[in-house]
């Protein structure tokens, strides 16, 4: 299942693209009706309550794999995932911004939350400087710079976030 946000954009579903590209350069090829797409409603409650009712649709035995927009809506799938009384072996989510609540919730014993997709935003304008000097500076630069970007999960939390 894909938690998305519609009014968010092309640019934040395209994340979600990508962790879906990802999942099935894994896994295989996912058929297109294997496939949710629901909109997360933007907050960590909206998200539980839509999440619970797909849950609720399902067999109990069901495996769903879900990612997440951004870690509220991850949370929220979480806290459905609880609500329903399934565990990480039926159901597992994957967020996105690495937020203090999901590093929390990632130390949890038997968390169902796998990881977040960290973006390290203050790590934003240093890159931006170095890329503005190289230009002013009158070198060639690649059209496109991407920010760096990591898996973060109960393994290498306090690597980055010590």
């Amino acid at each position: 299942m894909l938690l998305e946000l519609p009014i968010a954009g092309a640019v934040p579903q395209a994340r979600l693209t990508g962790a879906l590209n990802g999942i099935q350069e894994i896994i295989g090829v996912i058929p297109d009706r294997s496939i949710t797409h629901l909109d997360c409603g933007n907050d960590e409650e909206s998200s539980r309550k839509r999440t619970l009712r797909f849950l609720e649709s399902l067999v109990p035995k069901a495996k769903v794999l879900i990612a997440a927009i951004h870690d509220p809506a991850a949370l929220g799938a979480v806290r459905a995932i609880k609500d329903v009384k399934r565990n990480k072996k039926t159901a597992v989510v994957v967020g996105q911004n690495a937020t203090m609540e999901a590093r929390l919730e990632m130390t949890k014993a038997n968390s169902c939350l796998l990881g977040s997709v960290g973006f390290f935003p203050e790590k934003y304008g240093e890159q931006i400087i170095l890329l503005a000097l190289k230009i002013l500076g009158g070198e060639v630069v690649p059209p496109m710079s991407y920010i760096e970007h990591v898996l973060i999960n109960k393994n290498n939390l306090e690597v980055y976030y010590p």
